[in-house]
């Protein structure tokens, strides 16, 4: 289960790491203790141990081994964005909500977009998996890194 940690005004050395994937190059940001931000992006350094965790558990995870995630995570964002990531969290492996039950489930029903917006402002990729949210319809809706990406996760879920 993902840990949502509370932000430590005395750390603010924050490193990035770099790992390749199927998807790109996956830059792994973290401040020594939780990782910050999960995101597509070229770059080169020096990995550091959060990000090498991070990093092992989504190779198994891409490979089908893992459903889980055990690193923890303190994404920045909006009280109502953290809460949209909360639901998402709690989303189980290989399985969808919509839009407007992850709006619900962050206290305010009415705002399915609000909630598609919080999605596309996810700033830790796959392990808060917005790409198990979908339209109500059933279709994938988007995604920040394109609906190939999400689809693709999606199958991969599926598959194990």
């Amino acid at each position: 289960m993902i840990s949502l940690g509370m932000r430590n005004p005395f750390i603010d050395d924050m490193s990035i790491s770099y790992f390749p994937t199927v998807f790109g190059t996956l830059a792994i940001e973290d401040d020594g203790e939780y990782v910050t931000r999960i995101l597509l992006q070229e770059g080169e350094g020096e990995p550091t141990d959060v990000a090498l965790r991070a990093f092992a558990e989504m190779s198994e995870y891409l490979s089908g081994e893992r459903r889980a995630f055990d690193f923890k995570i303190r994404p920045d964002g909006t009280d109502f964005q953290k809460r949209v990531w909360k639901a998402i969290s709690g989303i189980p492996y290989g399985e969808t909500r919509t839009y407007a039950q992850i709006a619900e489930g962050a206290g305010r029903r009415e705002a399915a977009r609000a909630a598609g917006s919080a999605c596309g402002a996810n700033p830790v990729i796959i392990a808060i998996p917005c790409h198990r949210v979908v339209r109500s319809d059933g279709s994938t809706g988007d995604y920040l890194y394109g609906a190939e990406m999400k689809e693709s996760l999606l199958r991969l879920e599926r598959g194990y």
